[in-house]
């Protein structure tokens, strides 16, 4: 039986502890506010909000078979006129019920007020909110009203037991005719337990939790939520467990014996199941309360309420009750409510502190799995009880069946009964489930029932039991395939035969025709990752599921024989065993049923799913010797056809493939399914195969990103050899692959291969390398300067700078590795070097170098500024206006005005110049002396940066790097008129980003372009040369003129010197006075040369 409130209120549901389960059922009508429990052939009720105070309602709900259900419900009275003598309303009357079967009911109301008048210096009423429960016999006669908290101290109100709320859980033992109730509401809300045992006309009360000392849990525990009694530590004493769902913040479990010592009326605690920390001992014994020792963490979750709602099952039957828990409020992602399993483990443990429980979850958010456990009996008729599990806010709520067996409760639900399954017109919006009840065979057809309440829907149902028949199915016989010989009848396909028989017991009650017997046998496609079968039924091969036989047929006797026939249609596999499920059904009419009549059930059984499943095996004959044993001896060699570094293979990326040469031979018997598997990273894909053999390969597929599979044939005869290439590839992200790929090479087959090869395990480690090379060219090679000097500011056109220069780089990349990145560092002379902020310009840039790699142009980064048309050439020519600032001009007056924004005078601009200007170097070619002077950067020239970016440059292709400029012909026209040649020369280097750790030589990372400049003729043009002999004669001339005139001065005494006398006119002359007329010119050694 059990209890449901009225759906306007938030009360919680006490289930009964007595077992019950139920299998395919049937619903019974009830118009009343909850759902109830079974007592002989009734129900039994619980409407806390009905009427004023509640009520316990007792419906007969069967009457002849065929006949509608009378729908015959009364109430129970109260004990000895109770309502006469007190204040009933609003007590909740069936809150929590239980039936005892053989020893009663129990029916409780936990909002039971008692008026007080508390004596004292200020007199006052009170209203104690104890609590109580009423004891009725098997004839639903009252018997007693328990009120445990009446006579215990109240005057500190809910710090004592002044709001007790005792009935709020309750269970009647139906095994010592014990009455236990909890009191969540005492002393604070921590909660209490009080057992009656009644013998004869005594009655024992023994208490759980009297006073503050060592008080089991803390303040807002909440213990005796739920309660009930079980075998838990002996056969024969009984013992409690009480639910604390608050303790912890998790919840928690409290497990009590009867202490006994002489005279004593106590429970003491043997052992605690906690939310969090899963069990503790009692070491201990007080007078009054029970103490633990030794907490073990179970770490479950905050607020799941873990102990709302409990229930004590021998789900192994070893004769020791187990516990299940509920915890309705459990969270999870895609989870709603959960439920503990714990399995007596008996002497000397039992339910310990090193135990793990079995944990059962809700399969929707919010569904509240877990707030009503119960009992079911044996439904299944296998020797174990069952446990159903409420659900009430899945979807129209749901009951979960877990059927136990001798390891425990069963992890997936054998049946799952939804509201929305129910045949009714009257739709039930949410709660079925709430509350649970079963254990009793209301219909005594030897299998239990199952009472489900729906408080939302003011409905409760009882679902009936379909008995279970016990037919059996077994494989007479079944011929094996063999692959080479045709048995079919009509055609020349591969067949076989086999039988299999039905068997029924003796006590088999179904007289003939009255069932009827579906028979299902499905090939190989029942098997996970099974999607096809290799054989199908010749009785189904023109309907749209071959593979799949379906008969049905009435049980005239107590055994059917079958005959099939099974038609190979797939040979991919022909060692494997073929295997065929054959299943039981009955085929009736129980969905169509009369709903609102009483049917027999018996009319309607179920067949057991363990007898009438059947798997049956089809071996395929071998030429495997007399033993069927097929015993092969695979010889497998396999290399990587890389090269080698530190003896290692070794890829390089960018390379076409990795090929693998494998081989393959078979010295032993036939191989069935031989197979060649290479594992290999995700990160490279199969490519291909080529067979290097006469023997044909049957086919190489990719069975995963991971793994290639290649048949080596079917079988692979004694002798047989296959050698094949295996071609991979990276996949499009070469860059994320790993610094090692990893092959495992292996032969398989499905016989026995008594060699047991190790497999081949290659390490290939993965190079990036890629020869980059860098080359320079000057477009036009030669160019030529002179003519007259022009200002900046008279320049109409680009033309006037002077002559058009072009520096073209390419840099090609032989491979193999795409370069994903690298940069060009260039060196472009823009200006000769003097020491000095600015010199005269060389190689003048309008614009940026551009880049072009696979079609797409970009441009190259100045690494500092002013590096492009540092004058604003480009914006001048456009807008023709002169500029701001004063250009070079050339002045008659020896006055030279400079770009450069001063004025010299014509000596310091003469040494200005000779500074600037770079030496000549003289050189011979082809027999010629040439002055040429030659402009570097670092040397004797200012250079401009740039850095160049290419991405993504390609195996045998290619990047193209093109500066334009002009030659500044003012520079050249002034400074070199009179050399041969001056070599200007630009340079760049290729740089690599150390982190893409690419392998590649750097000897022709460096480049340069050279422009040859000349002066045209209008400037220089060299004289002719004069003969040797020329010069030594004219010498020679030259010597006799000057003798001869020396001869012919002395002969008229041109060299003889006058004396003249001393007191001349120049006679005497003091030093003083020299140097006077030296001052004034009037001395003759005062001269200028």
């Amino acid at each position: 039986m059990l209890s449901l409130p009225n759906r306007r209120q938030r009360c919680q549901l006490r289930p009964s502890v007595d077992s019950s389960q139920s299998r395919d059922l049937r619903e019974v009508p009830s118009a009343l506010v909850a759902a109830g429990a079974a007592v002989v052939h009734r129900i039994i009720i619980g409407a806390p909000k009905k009427d004023e105070g509640g009520a316990v309602m007792v419906c007969d709900i069967f009457s002849e078979p065929g006949l509608t259900a009378p729908n015959a419900c009364r109430k129970l009275p109260l004990y000895n006129n109770f309502e006469n003598h007190e204040n009933i309303s609003d007590m909740w009357f069936g809150v929590s019920v239980s039936s005892g079967q053989q020893n009663g009911l129990m029916a409780c109301a936990h909002r039971y007020v008692k008026h007080v008048t508390v004596f004292g210096k200020n007199p006052e009423a009170k209203r104690l909110g104890f609590g109580v429960c009423f004891k009725y016999d098997t004839h639903l006669e009252p018997e007693a009203a328990r009120i445990p908290c009446d006579g215990k101290p109240y005057t500190d109100y809910h710090l004592s037991f002044g709001l007790c709320q005792a009935g709020t859980s309750c269970h009647l033992s139906s095994r010592y005719d014990i009455e236990t109730m909890g009191s969540p509401g005492a002393k604070t809300w921590r909660g209490a337990v009080d057992a009656f045992f009644r013998r004869n006309t005594w009655i024992k009360e023994w208490v759980g939790s009297n006073t503050d000392v060592n008080y089991p849990v803390d303040n807002y525990a909440y213990l005796g939520m739920s309660v009930t009694t079980g075998q838990f530590f002996d056969t024969t004493r009984p013992a409690w467990a009480a639910g604390a769902p608050r303790a912890n913040d998790t919840g928690a479990v409290l497990l009590f014996e009867r202490n006994r010592a002489p005279n004593n009326n106590e429970l003491e605690r043997n052992r605690t199941l906690i939310g969090e920390l899963s069990l503790a001992f009692a070491s201990v014994v007080f007078t009054e309360v029970m103490v633990c020792c030794n907490v073990l963490p179970f770490r479950e979750q905050v607020a799941s309420s873990f102990g709302y709602v409990i229930a004590a099952v021998d789900i192994n039957s070893d004769g020791l009750d187990d516990l299940v828990v509920g915890a309705p409020f459990y969270y999870e992602y895609g989870v709603g409510g959960a439920v503990y399993v714990y399995i007596n483990e008996g002497p000397p443990r039992y339910i310990h502190q090193d135990m793990k429980p079995l944990k059962l979850v809700g399969l929707k958010e919010e569904s509240r799995f877990g707030f009503a456990v119960a009992g079911l009996g044996d439904v299944d008729r296998d020797g174990y009880s069952d446990v159903a599990v409420g659900a009430p806010y899945e979807d129209q709520g749901a009951v979960y069946i877990y059927l136990g067996s001798k390891d425990g409760l069963s992890v997936k639900p054998s049946q799952i009964i939804r509201g929305s399954d129910i045949k009714r017109t009257h739709t039930i919006s949410t709660t079925f489930g709430y509350s649970l009840s079963g254990g009793v065979d209301l219909d005594n057809n030897k299998y239990p029932d199952l009472i489900v309440g729906a408080y939302n829907a003011d409905r409760a149902f009882a679902i009936y039991a379909r008995p279970i028949k016990n037919i059996r199915a077994e494989l007479k016989y079944i011929l094996p395939i063999d692959p080479t010989a045709s048995r079919c009848l009509s055609s020349s396909e591969v067949c076989t035969t086999f039988q299999v028989c039905l068997t029924t017991p003796t006590d088999f009650e179904h007289r003939a025709g009255e069932l009827i017997i579906v028979q299902k046998i499905e090939a190989e496609t029942f098997q996970p990752n099974k999607k096809r079968s290799r054989v199908i039924f010749s009785k189904a091969k023109d309907t749209p599921t071959p593979h799949i036989l379906i008969e049905r047929f009435s049980m005239t006797d107590y055994n059917k024989c079958t005959t099939a026939q099974l038609m190979l249609v797939d040979r991919f596999d022909i060692h494997n065993t073929v295997k065929l499920k054959l299943t039981l059904d009955l085929d009736n009419d129980l969905d169509r049923a009369d709903h609102l009549r009483v049917l027999r059930i018996d009319q309607y059984p179920i067949l057991n799913k363990k007898l009438g499943t059947l798997i049956i095996n089809a071996n395929f004959k071998k030429n495997c010797g007399d033993d069927e044993l097929c015993e092969s001896a695979l010889h497998t060699e396999a290399h990587m056809n890389l090269p080698l570094e530190k003896g290692e293979p070794a890829y390089y990326l960018g390379s076409d493939t990795m090929n693998m040469t494998v081989s393959v031979r078979n010295t032993g018997e036939s191989a069935y399914d031989a197979m060649l598997e290479v594992e290999h990273p995700a990160e490279v894909s199969f490519a291909g195969r080529v067979i290097l053999n006469k023997k044909s390969v049957l086919d190489c597929s990719t069975v995963n990103d991971t793994l290639v599979r290649c048949d080596l044939g079917n079988p692979m005869e004694n002798g047989d050899f296959t050698k094949l290439l295996l071609k991979f590839e990276p996949r499009r992200d070469v860059d994320g692959l790993n610094a090692t790929l990893k092959f495992l090479v292996r032969t398989t087959t499905s016989s026995i291969d008594t060699r047991e090869q190790e497999p081949f395990m290659f390490h290939i480690n993965v190079v990036r390398a890629a020869e980059l090379e860098i080359k320079g060219i000057a477009k036009p090679e030669q160019v030529w300067y002179g003519g007259k000097v022009v200002g900046a500011s008279a320049m109409r056109s680009e033309a006037e700078i002077g002559s058009e220069v072009i520096h073209v780089y390419s840099v090609f990349n032989f491979g193999p590795y795409m370069v994903p990145m690298f940069e060009v560092n260039l060196r472009w002379p823009l200006e000769v070097e003097n020491m000095r902020k600015n010199g005269k310009y060389l190689l003048y840039l309008l614009e940026l170098p551009k880049v072009v790699v696979n079609g797409l142009t970009t441009s190259c980064q100045a690494r500092k500024k002013n590096s492009i048309d540092p004058l604003n050439f480009t914006m001048f020519l456009n807008q023709f206006e002169p500029l701001r600032r004063p250009f070079r001009t050339i002045s008659i007056s020896r006055k030279v005005t400079t770009e450069r924004n001063y004025t010299l005078t014509s000596r310091y601009s003469h040494n200005r110049m000779k500074r600037q200007i770079v030496p000549a170097e003289s050189i011979r070619v082809d027999g010629r002396v040439l002055n040429v002077v030659t402009m570097k950067c670092g040397q004797n020239t200012r250079c401009v940066d740039f850095s160049c970016a290419v991405t993504n440059l390609k195996k045998h292709s290619h990047a193209v790097i093109t500066i334009k400029a002009r030659l500044w012909n003012a520079t050249f026209v002034e400074d070199y008129p009179r050399v041969d040649q001056v070599s200007i020369f630009s340079s760049a280097e290729i740089g690599l980003d150390p982190l893409i750790d690419i392998r590649q030589k750097t000897d022709n990372d460096f480049a340069e372009a050279e422009t040859k400049a000349y002066p045209d003729s209008s400037l220089y043009q060299r004289s002719e040369g004069v003969p040797w002999w020329v010069i030594a004669l004219a010498v020679i001339i030259g010597i006799l003129v000057l003798v001869i005139i020396a001869y012919c001065l002395y002969k008229i005494g041109f060299f003889k010197r006058n004396q003249h006398p001393r007191n001349g006119k120049y006679g005497l002359v003091s030093q003083t006075e020299k140097s006077e007329l030296t001052q004034f010119d009037q001395y003759p050694d005062n001269h200028f040369h």
